[in-house]
This record gives structure tokens, sequence and C-alpha cells, in this order.
């Protein structure tokens, strides 16, 4: 048992001068004499008033065979004796023994001077702990959180004299607690009582795999072991000395039974042991078990021959590679798909040497192959991937298909075709006019294809062809000989239109010439050369006298000519004529205004599209009928792309246009558009007010006039002079009869005028009217001429409002009106009304503004009206709610 003590230098300005004890039992029960050998385990108590602190420490040390070893020089005790006596007052923790004479002395509950051995885990190991502490002076005991790992049992006691009651405490779960002297301070007593978790290390695990001594082990491998069954944790190592002097792994965090590993180096002996552990107790490491990685594999290998991408190799061939370091097997594949997943040839796994013989295989074939080496580490990568091609055979003698042997009535110039000959690249084709070929007049060895046109060939004379195939071999035999006896050939027809040196011919001419009563067909050529060199139609299918060709290009000069032909062959091309194509027709514009529907259009039209590329001027109609029949504008010497037409009111048109170029060639009409003109232009409106020398106007007038039939909206102005050059006010799109132009200076002469807009245009302003300005920020306006029955003040409207609101009274006889506003302190805020007035019903609006023109805070207010007629005083008030 240890107990210690630090001198606190504060004083406790709240400690009493008398000293209170208080007591302290801590009480360890320890389950079995094995603890004995065990680390010693301390607990700090701490102990403070909330300004000092002091800590005492309690345990077991390794040793003791008493419960409380007392001091000597055989057993050596590590613990702390009891410290000197504090200076007074100071504040001071420590342990104290009844027993008189002894340092340290062992007590329980029952017999707290019992000094015994240690035999029994029943026994209790019991102290106290003095404090010096002020009366009823509260304590804070505090002991650290993790008791529970070593301590199944720790309970803090102590009698509470005011209650009359011992208190425990769960040290476990709490890691404070706080005790106040209340009574005797003799009689605050604390224990503690607790059992020692025994530490006794975990079973020795049992190693389960790799086995020892396996070999061909991959170099990422899981190590595996079986549980043991008190651990919390395992500790593997990993060496490759049976020592394990030098670790590769050496991981003591493991809460599992496997341990992977990756990484581990070929062809190498790895020695791992694992041992398990609760808390800081281990068990012994394990037996020692050994593995054996696998053998490295091999490298790819190198190809030698054939090299990539050779030709004409032998069908029976030889393949060679370069030796690889550690194999022991090659494997080669030989394929005809580069990927090996089809036309594999040879999959022989069995190679000892370094080339393998292969064949026999197809001629004029390509070939893929490829190699790895194999050791008992297994497969390594295969070699990049080669190709060859193997030589080809001499190609067969073609045959003969067409014309056959002894054909007659052969035309001019013949197709000649034959069967097509396996390995094949080119074919030679001779014509002669002799059986032994050496008259030839048609000698080709360039033929990809199994079929040539010849001639033309003279009429009614025999023929001899044959033909033979050429590959990269070289060339093979001529087929048998085939012969035949041509035919007379038709005349060249007469050209009929388009004339020669013709003009603006349409580029989709329709061509014509004679029809030749012999001929089953014609060959049509169009050029922009005499020699026919650059053809634009080159038409040899045409079956009749007429063709039309499209398109041709625009203004071009070109020339045409025709053959006929029959099965006897084709006739010479008649002589060339010339012809020039017509200019590009201009694009179809497009219209922009009027849209279409479009309706109020002004009678004074203006009609809008777009610039068409090509053209020097224009075609417009107008025509009131869809049908474009009933013509009312078809004008063919427009220049501009806008026109300017006066036409009917009230009425449905439709128009279109198109474009001329400078050959007068016609573009195509743009689409039929629809419009329909509006009525006459609105009449100038007529002033009601303020009219022309008004005097004493409000600054915020209500500027009105009458309605202007076909008007849709009108355009009213306020300016400081006649010419309309200091506008002040101004609207544009009113669609009501009133303007209202704000707030105006006071006595101030001001110029007003209105003018009315319909769809065909505006009218022209009203005679401009001028009036002066009063002082008042108000509109007072008389409501009718009927004579109300007495004075009263109607409830404004709208309440509440924001910002303007209108105030309605009335007044049965004439009478001098005052009409003021009030805040709720009553102070005035703004006078509306201060005049004489005749009988009538009247309204104002207030726009939210004091006197000085300012807007006014929200809140309630209050109108005041007051009329004095003859001897007759009336007063009336309505309240106003003002939201912003």
């Amino acid at each position: 048992m240890r107990g210690s003590v630090v001198p606190r230098l504060l004083r406790v300005s709240q400690v009493m001068a008398a000293l209170a004890f208080w007591v302290a039992a801590i009480t360890l029960m320890v389950p079995g004499a094995t603890i004995l050998a065990q680390p010693r385990f301390t607990v700090p108590l701490i102990v403070s008033d909330g300004t000092d602190a002091d800590t005492a420490s309690f345990g077991i040390a390794p040793g003791v065979n008493f419960c409380i070893q007392q001091t000597d020089s055989v057993n050596g005790l590590l613990e702390d004796f009891l410290p000197p006596a504090p200076p007074g007052g100071i504040f001071d923790t420590r342990f104290i023994w009844p027993r008189t004479g002894s340092n340290l002395v062992c007590f329980d509950q029952g017999s707290p001077n019992d000094f015994r051995p240690f035999t029994s885990a029943a026994q209790k190991d019991t102290f106290r702990v003095k404090n010096q502490l002020g009366v009823g002076t509260a304590m804070i005991l505090s002991w650290p959180a993790n008791l529970s790992t070593r301590f199944t049992q720790l309970t803090l006691r102590y009698f509470d004299a005011s209650a009359g009651q011992n208190v425990n405490i769960d040290m476990l779960t709490n890691t404070t607690a706080n005790v106040t002297d209340a009574g005797d301070p003799a009689t605050a007593t604390i224990y503690s009582s607790g059992v020692v978790i025994p530490v006794v290390p975990p079973p020795t695990p049992t190693l389960v795999s790799p086995p020892t001594g396996a070999t061909g082990q991959p170099t990422s491998v899981s190590l595996r072991w079986n549980v043991s069954s008190t651990a919390q944790t395992y500790h593997v190592q990993l060496s490759t000395d049976s020592n394990f002097t030098v670790l590769q792994i050496n991981d003591s965090t493991l809460t599992d039974t496997t341990r992977a590993l990756s990484g581990l180096a070929f062809s190498t002996k790895y020695y791992w042991r694992v041992r398990a552990k609760l808390g800081t107790a281990a068990s012994s490491f394990s037996g020692r078990f050994n593995f054996t990685t696998q053998f490295q594999p091999p490298g790819a290998p190198t190809l030698v021959s054939p090299s990539n991408g050779q030709t004409s190799v032998p069908t029976s061939t030889t393949l060679s590679w370069n030796a690889v370091s550690g194999a022991v097997t090659y494997r080669v594949q030989v394929a005809t798909s580069s990927n090996f997943t089809s036309g594999i040839i040879v999959d022989d796994s069995t190679q000892t040497t370094l080339s393998r013989n292969i064949g026999p295989l197809q001629n004029g074939t390509q070939y893929f192959w490829r190699v790895n080496a194999s050791n008992p580490g297994g497969a390594g990568l295969y070699s990049t991937v080669s190709n060859f091609t193997t030589v080809v055979a001499l190609p067969a003698a073609p045959g003969l298909t067409s014309p056959p042997d002894g054909a007659l009535n052969i035309t001019l110039s013949p197709t000649l075709a034959w069967n097509s000959t396996p390995t094949a690249v080119t074919y030679r084709l001779q014509v002669a006019r002799d059986s032994l070929f050496t008259t030839l007049v048609a000698d080709d060895s360039t033929i990809t294809t199994t079929s040539r046109q010849v001639g033309p060939l003279l009429p009614i004379t025999l023929y001899y062809w044959r033909v033979r195939a050429k590959n990269a071999a070289g060339s093979g035999p001529y087929s048998a000989r085939f012969g035949f006896t041509t035919t007379a050939a038709p005349p060249a027809p007469f050209l009929i239109l388009p004339l020669d040196s013709a003009t603006r011919v349409s580029n989709t001419p329709t061509m014509t010439w004679q029809r030749i009563a012999s001929a089953t067909g014609y060959h049509l050529q169009i050029a922009v050369d005499p020699a026919f060199t650059t053809l634009i139609v080159n038409d040899s299918t045409i079956l009749d006298s007429v063709k039309t060709v499209s398109p041709l290009p625009y203004g071009a000069r070109l020339l045409w000519r025709v053959r006929s032909r029959n099965t006897s062959g084709a006739s010479a091309f008649s002589s060339a004529r010339a012809f020039t194509v017509m200019l590009e027709p201009p694009a179809m514009p497009v219209q922009i205004a009027p849209g279409n529907n479009a309706t109020n259009v002004a009678v004074t039209l203006i009609l809008r599209w777009s610039n068409t590329s090509l053209a020097s001027g224009y075609h417009l109609q107008i025509a009131r009928d869809t049908l474009m029949t009933n013509i009312f504008l078809s004008d063919t010497t427009v220049s501009d792309s806008i026109v300017n037409v006066q036409v009917a009111p009230s009425t449905a048109y439709f128009w279109r246009v198109r474009g001329i170029n400078t050959e007068y060639t016609y573009g195509q009409f743009s689409p039929i558009r629809r419009f329909t003109t509006g009525n006459v232009v609105p009449a100038v409106p007529v002033v009601i007010g303020p009219l022309d020398g008004a005097i004493n106007v409000s600054r915020t007038p209500r500027m009105q006039w009458s309605a202007s039939p076909g008007a849709s909206s009108y355009r009213a102005q306020v300016s400081l002079n006649s010419s309309f050059t200091q506008i002040v006010s101004e609207d544009t799109i009113l669609t009501t009869t009133t303007f209202l132009p704000g707030l105006l200076e006071p006595l101030t002469p001001y110029y007003w005028r209105v003018r009315a807009k319909g769809t065909l245009g505006s009218s022209a302003y009203c005679a401009t009217q001028r009036f002066t300005t009063g002082t008042l920020i108000v509109s007072v306006e008389d409501e009718g001429s009927t004579q109300p029955a007495g004075f009263v003040l109607h409830q404004n409207y709208p309440n509440p409002f924001n910002p303007t609101t209108t105030i309605a009274f009335d007044i049965s006889t004439d009478a001098v009106v005052a009409l003021r506003v009030y805040d709720l302190l009553g102070r005035e805020i703004q006078t509306l009304v201060n005049e004489e007035m005749p009988a009538g019903t009247y309204t104002v609006r207030w726009n939210g503004q004091n006197d000085s023109g300012q807007p006014v805070p929200s809140g309630m207010y209050f109108v005041r009206m007051t009329a004095v007629a003859g001897q007759k005083s009336i007063v009336a008030v309505q309240k106003m709610l003002l939201l912003k």
C-alpha cells in the first residue's frame, strides 16, 4: 500500500481552524494467491475542496504475503510511509493507522486492528485516509475512469451522520464523489472495497496453415491459427531465419485468427509463429512453422524465326525462339486469328527445345504465333505476337464463260467474262485475229475482275480470246481458246434539241436526237471541253431517243453528242453541238412585314422582304383572293425589297413576291400571306381638365380628356414650357382617359397635352393647356351635383392602405372646410383642405406624406374634418392605418 502527499502552498480561505476528520476505507478483494505474482496495482485517490487538492495511492506490490507489508530490510517494501504532520492549516491528505508505533497497519471492517497474513480471497485490505478539513466543507473525491480494466468491483462507502445511513458509490461507473461533513467529524468515515481481476495469460494458439514444411506457396498467402479461449489480441512474427532475429512481419494488433501476407519473395523459406495476449499478459509463442514460396515464373521468350511480317514462308517450316532463364517447358500456339480465340492450328505445351516444326499449312495464308515458358512456379507471359504469310501456289487456268465459243453477231464492243480462280491476284486477257495470238488487238495483264470490255472491233470479223491468272507465285496456264464473230454496227444519230449554240437552256434540259431503227440503245455524253475529257453526263444505258438530264451547272457553256448501239456494237459518236445553260434564278424571298394574318394594318402599306441573292429585281403581286386571281397589283419593275402601296381600309389582301435575274429568269414565288387593313386614325382627344388658364391647381393634379374612337392608347405630357422641351412627366401607354403626373412644384405654371393612338397611327396633340399649381398636395373632386343631407366624414378607402388612400366627405351647405391629418400623439401631419366650398360630396387623396413632402412611417393616423357654416360648426374624425 502506497501513500503520497504533495504539500500545497495555497491556504484554503474557507477552511476553519478546527480539524474535521473523515476516514476512507479502501478494500481490495483478491481472488486467489496467484495475484501475488502479478504486477503492482495502484489507484490514485484525489481529494479536493474545490481549491486545493492532494493525492493518495493504494494498491498491491509484488511479493507481499500480508495484506499490508511492514517496512523491513528483508522484504524491501516499495510503499511510501506516512508523511510528517503538515504545517497548521495547510490542506493535507495521508494514510493513517490506528496501531501505535506501526507505520502501516492492515485491518478489516470487523476488526480494524487485525494485522494478519494474506491467506484467502475473502480477506479485505482496508485503509483510512485523513484530511484536514473545515467542518461542513464539501470534499471532492476523484479517481481514474478505467478502473474496470483491473477490478471487478470497487466500492466507495461512507457514513452520512446527518442521514444516519451508509452511502455506496460504484467506483467503476463513477469518477467523482462529493462528501460533506455535516455532523461529528469523528463519524465521517469513508470505506472502499473491491475485487482484483486476475491477469492470467491466455492459452498458446495452435498453428493451422500453411502447414509446416509446405512448398510452392504463392507470394500472397494467409496465415491461420486456432482461437485462444481468453485472448484479446494475437502477436504474429514472420522471419526468413528460424531464430526470428530479423523479422519481416511483427504484428501484435490482430484481433482475428488470420493474417494476410503479400509481396513475399519467390523461392524463399519463411518461419512463422503466434502468441495470444490478454491485456498486458501474453502466452508463450506457438511452435514454429515454415513454408517455402513458389518458383518465380519465367519471363516471356523472344521470337526469332520466321521474322514478324515475313512473306512467302514455306507451307512446312520451323518456328524458333530464344531461351528463357528458369524455363522447363515452352508452349507454342499458331492460329489464323491474332487473338488466338479461333483458327488454332498448333497448341503444344510440351516443348523442351527452342524450336517447333509445323506444316503443311495453307498456301497464301497469314498465320499468327506466340510462345510462353513454364516452370514449377507457373506459366510466364506470352511473347509478343508475330505473323507470317505462306507462299502461294500458281493459280489454275480460268474457265471462259461469255461469249461462248463460236458465238455469232457479237457486238463490236463486247464484254468478255470468265470464272474466278482461287489465289488469283490479276488476270491477263488476250484477243487476236488469229488462233496463234500473233496478231493481238487486246493484251491486258492488269485486270483484277473477271470481265473486260474490248473494242470497238471490226464488224463481221472472227476473233480469238483467252485468259490466264497471276499471283505472287507467278502466272498460271492459259485457259482454252474461244472464238466469236462480230456483226455490223448501227449508224450515228442526228442531234435535234437543244439547237447548236442555243442559250438560256434549262439546267434540266431534255436532250432529243434521231431515232435509229437498228439501234437497241444510245450513249449520251455532255462535256465542258470539245475533246470530251471532262464529262458531266456519260450515260450509256439510254433506251430511247429522249433523255432529261439534271442538274447542269448554271451559266455553263457545254457540248453534247450521242452514239447508237446494238448487239453488233456501238456506232461512232455524232458531231458535237454546243449550248449555254441559263443563269441561276434568284432564291425565294422571305417576307418580313406585314406578318401573316396581320390585322389593323395601315392603309399606307409598307411591304418588306429579304434581299435575295442573284436577284436584279422583284415581281410583286397583291390580290383580293387566296388563289391570286383577283389581282390588285402585279409589278415586275420593283428594284428594292421594300415597297409603299396605298390600299383600301378594312379590306383583306393577299401578297407574294419572287426574284428576277438579269436574264429575266424568275425565281420561285414566296408563300402567299394575308393581311387586313384597319380603320381610320383616331380623333384628337377633347380636354376635360385642368383647362387652359386654370390656377390654384392641386400639386397632384388629375389630367382628364374624352375618349377618342379607334384609340387603343394615349400619350400625355406635362412640361415647364409650351414647346415641351422641358417635360417633367410623360406616359406613352395610357389605356384610360386619366393621367396622374405625380407631385408638381407649388405656384408654378405648367403646360400639358394629350394625343390618341390607334392601329393606323396617332392623332395630332390636343391644344396645349396652361395651368398654375397652388400650394396643396391633394386632389379634391366634386363627386356629383346631388346635395347631401348633412355634414359627413366617410371612412377612408382602402384602409389599411399603401401608399395612397381616398377620403370622402359631404357638406349640405356652403361652408369653410378644413381637413387635416394627425398622428397618435396629436401632432398635425398635413393639411389636405382649408377653403370655402359649396355644398356637395367630395373626395380627397392623401399620399402618405407630410406638409414637407416627406413620406411618413407606418402606423395609425387620424383625419379630422371641421366645417363652419354661418353660426354652425361641425367636427368629425376617422382612423386610418398606413402599412408599408
